[in-house]
């Protein structure tokens, strides 16, 4: 698959950049980046995904733009996962996010790599989360690719693992 390859790809690429850090529940990593500005949009997005896992949702939704957009997997709908779509402004991001939480019971989270360059965030790792209903793991490489203008979050595409959030859910392949 075209994403698996990309994933792959990432650690070669940046290569030595970074160092690992595992913390469950939580996302902390050394800052990888050129300039003053570029150190601040990985903080705010790093803020916000460290706030979502935490809970504090209406602190952290403040952190994105009016009309920023969250996808998670595919940016269009489907029966497979109601995860997937392409979510708009806080409202968008608070139903997803509890979609989330409803689904999801989350466990590690490893931010292997982190990127920020010209308005754009890119934070590389792995996790481990099971599905609430199935009570299966979800065991999954993922990709974060961010936009930031303007001290706000733009942009919020997480790349994972479909068919293994699918199986977990109990809503896809067989793994």
């Amino acid at each position: 698959m075209r994403r698996r390859a990309i994933v792959a790809a990432l650690p070669a690429l940046w290569a030595g950049m970074t160092s690992s850090s595992a913390v469950a529940g939580t996302v902390q990593t050394p800052t990888a980046s050129n300039t003053d500005q570029e150190a601040e949009d990985l903080d705010l997005v790093s803020r916000f995904m460290r706030g979502i896992v935490s809970g504090r949702r209406d602190a952290t939704l403040a952190l994105l733009s009016d009309d920023a957009r969250i996808i998670f997997g595919r940016a269009t709908p489907s029966e497979a996962n109601p995860l997937y779509g392409t979510w708009v402004g806080q409202e968008g991001a608070r139903t997803v996010f509890e979609r989330f939480g409803e689904l999801i019971e989350p466990g590690e989270v490893v931010v292997k790599h982190r990127l920020s360059t010209q308005g754009v965030v890119v934070i590389y790792g792995t996790m481990r989360h099971s599905a609430r209903a199935t009570g299966r793991p979800f065991p999954s490489d993922w990709v974060l690719f961010a936009r930031v203008q303007g001290g706000k979050i733009t942009l919020y595409h997480f790349f994972e693992d479909t068919a293994a959030l699918e199986h977990a859910l109990g809503t896809g392949c067989e793994a």
